[in-house]
């Protein structure tokens, strides 16, 4: 099993209505990766949490592979 931390810094976003807002941030990624003994299984969940402008948004994303 490997876990792993990220942090993201820095980065920016524009957005362009009837004026261009542009507003920086930054968030941490965080992640768990499984492979199963015989090499045939694994499964990868990680989750981003980043806050943008007064805004915060989270994402999942869970991968699972088996093969045969």
């Amino acid at each position: 099993m490997v876990l792993n931390l990220a942090l993201r810094h820095d980065f920016c976003e524009s957005r362009e209505t009837s004026t261009r807002v542009s507003n920086c941030g930054m968030g941490a990624e965080f992640g768990i990766t499984h492979k199963s003994e015989d090499g045939l299984s694994s499964t990868n969940l990680r989750v981003v949490r980043d806050r943008v402008g007064g805004r915060t948004q989270t994402s999942a994303m869970l991968n699972l592979q088996r093969k045969f």
